[in-house]
């Protein structure tokens, strides 16, 4: 009888000892395995024109993490930096082919609640020639100037508005940008540009945001007039480039 009693209370030790140490070191090793998961995503892999291949690291529906970006094979743009990028436009990533002379790479740099800006690679073979940035634009190529000419068209912000101290409808310089599709390259079209938000604002005041220049609401509505028409303009074939 004490035999059975101790080896019953052994079996309640074993029990106990199970509850208090195995469980905690099970749940430990599955609270690791999630963070590793939630760290360090497998890479998704994009396939660009031209041969191009863009791996990213892509923690949520919001944005990825990191990229690597390689051609045939061999890597030319690697950014490890940790942001999270926003990832929300069927606009980019982006391939440009010109001629036998070199491609452009557009790439989303964007993050938060701000407007997604825009980085461009311009490649020579298999390096990275040079890297600006661009506004983000609103739609892919497009009928913009109802002449059959392939154009983008982008902001560097978000529309504001505001009332002043006086009770006036505010809003900014946030002016419309539109780029042209050439054999030489993607370029600013300084005419179209000039002449459309010298419509909207009565003035053309340059090429950037201007966040410290008041202009009355009226403006906006016109801005957005503009945005809209741009939305619903007729879409253009990239074949060629």
């Amino acid at each position: 009888m004490a035999i059975k009693n101790i080896f019953i209370a052994n079996r309640g030790d074993i029990a106990r000892w199970v509850i208090s140490a195995v469980f905690p070191a099970v749940f430990l090793l599955l609270w690791a395995a999630t963070s590793l998961a939630m760290t360090y995503p497998p890479p998704h892999m994009i396939k660009l024109r031209q041969g191009y291949k863009l791996a990213i690291s892509k923690p949520n529906r919001a944005g990825y993490v990191s990229r690597k970006l390689s051609k045939r094979g061999r890597t030319i743009f690697l950014d490890t930096t940790g942001i999270e990028y926003t990832d929300w436009s069927a606009v980019y990533p982006l391939a440009l082919h010109f001629d036998q002379d070199h491609d452009e790479i557009l790439l989303v740099t964007g993050v938060g609640r701000e407007l997604a800006g825009v980085i461009r690679l311009l490649v020579k073979g298999e390096s990275v020639m040079s890297i600006d940035t661009l506004p983000f634009f609103i739609r892919g190529a497009s009928d913009l100037g109802s002449d059959g000419k392939a154009r983008f068209a982008g902001t560097w912000e978000f529309d504001e508005e505001w009332t002043d101290s006086l009770g006036i409808r505010r809003t900014t310089y946030n002016p419309i940008l539109y780029y042209l599709l050439s054999g030489k390259g993607l370029k600013i079209d300084s005419a179209m540009t000039e002449a459309v938000n010298e419509r909207i604002y009565g003035k053309f005041r340059g090429y950037d945001y201007i966040e410290s220049y008041p202009l009355p609401v009226s403006d906006l509505q016109l801005y957005l007039k503009e945005l809209k028409q741009i939305k619903h303009s007729r879409k253009i074939s990239l074949n060629g480039f």
